[in-house]
């Protein structure tokens, strides 16, 4: 278009910068920008400037997106949402919220997005009082009764919080605006407090409304048949799953029916889904590989974890937790070496406490009591009483009264030592003394 001498419009700038956005494509947004600049234009065209901001916002530069909301000569409900849903975004929540009062407080009245967006926020860094505040001003402007946006906000952050009743209550208002969403922050709250029966009777209820579950909803509860090890209901849901084709246009969901399956113990039905998946992702890998560490075969996680690199999967923290977990029990101490270096450092996984508790574990058992110790007191965290209680339990089951003694003192004088740990250490002398 600039090539054929043809001078771009507000428009046409419009276009460019929701591309840009869309595309995270910061170097040409950037490119854009100083066109418009250029131009002159911001100062003559407020959804210009909106573009602009909400297009730094998508790129990630929040910085340059607050510069330039600070140069522009006006600003409506859109600009300030922008970038209150940019820092909302990117995990800034104490500068959404102040910049949400900012708005407030210059007169401009915030709309559903706002609303949303700072919802987003307090649920982030766990303000319910202000959360129940901005509760509270969207019911009294009447924005409740008008779209299930902000009532499946606020549905979702009374759950986090664990205000389940709160949550109920705010579902139930929103009666004939209630949408699958809606219903999936009920359904998701209720699992990830464990009341899965209660997840289980939504599902039903959510049926019998007429809602057509989504991806999201099969996901979770197949997760609550998981954790409830409620095989038959999670067969009932496996069948739906077919009749309605969700296995091959959604592929977390056989993701979730392996795991689901592991989770009830029937293992070669899980074995059996995974190999009828077109795609499997890190959920489905992980899971297959956590059944047969569970089952105690350590053969077929190194074959399943080898031919996950081979099919192009790296592997994650998750699974070397698992294959970790697997040669602990099966006293593969150089097994579980090999993979914790090999998976940490070609694969890119930072271990972390619940890793190194599993290579303390791992070690313990062996009777490589030095080792542990050296482990625990160069790991780049600071020992906690899980593993100074797993290192006790191994120089009580090899009777190292000498090493125990020293991990034990040396746990004194850091930290308190939880009762785990002097049961230990008591158990330790006491075996000695009957000697």
């Amino acid at each position: 278009m600039q090539m054929e001498g043809i001078c771009p419009t507000p428009v046409t700038f419009l276009c460019a910068l929701n591309a840009c956005g869309c595309t995270r494509d910061k170097r040409k947004g950037a490119y854009i920008y100083a066109a418009i600049v250029g131009q002159s234009m911001l100062e003559k065209d407020l959804a210009l400037s909106n573009a602009l901001v909400d297009m730094l916002v998508k790129c990630g530069d929040i910085e340059r997106a607050q510069e330039v909301f600070n140069l522009l000569p006006g600003r409506d409900v859109v600009t300030w949402t922008a970038l209150i849903g940019g820092y909302a975004q990117h995990k800034r929540s104490e500068e959404s919220l102040y910049l949400f009062e900012q708005m407030r407080m210059q007169g401009i009245a915030p709309n559903i997005v706002t609303y949303t967006c700072s919802l987003k926020a307090c649920s982030s860094i766990g303000d319910f009082d202000k959360a129940c505040e901005i509760h509270c001003e969207a019911a009294r402007n009447g924005i409740l009764a008008q779209d299930a946006t902000i009532g499946n906000a606020l549905v979702d952050m009374y759950m986090k919080s664990g205000m389940l009743t709160k949550a109920q209550e705010v579902f139930d208002e929103l009666s004939q605006l209630q949408n699958v969403v809606s219903w999936n922050s009920l359904i998701a709250g209720y699992v990830l407090h464990e009341y899965n029966v209660e997840a289980l009777n939504l599902y039903t209820q959510m049926h019998h409304d007429g809602i057509p579950p989504n991806a999201v909803t099969v996901v979770l509860i197949l997760s609550a048949c998981g954790n409830l090890y409620a095989a038959d209901a999670g067969k009932v849901i496996h069948d739906e799953i077919l009749s309605k084709d969700f296995l091959r246009v959604e592929p977390m969901i056989g993701s979730a029916l392996v795991n689901m399956y592991v989770k009830c113990g029937m293992y070669m039905k899980a074995k059996a889904v995974f190999n009828e998946l077109s795609f499997c992702d890190s959920v489905a890998w992980n899971s297959l590989i956590t059944g047969y560490a569970q089952l105690g075969d350590v053969k077929s996680v190194f074959h399943t974890i080898n031919h996950m690199i081979t099919e192009g999967n790296s592997p994650d923290a998750i699974t070397l937790i698992n294959v970790l977990n697997a040669c602990s029990h099966a006293g593969m101490i150089t097994e579980g070496g090999m993979y914790f270096i090999a998976i940490s450092t070609e694969c890119s996984v930072i271990p972390s406490i619940d890793h190194y508790i599993c290579i303390l574990d791992l070690i313990s058992r062996a009777g490589q009591l030095e080792k542990s110790i050296g482990i625990m007191r160069h790991m780049p965290f600071h020992p906690n009483n899980v593993m100074t209680a797993i290192v006790l339990g191994g120089c009580r089951k090899w009777g190292n009264v000498e090493l125990a003694t020293e991990v034990f003192e040396e746990a004194l004088q850091v930290d308190e030592v939880e009762t785990a740990a002097c049961l230990c250490m008591y158990n330790i002398i006491t075996e000695v003394d009957s000697l």
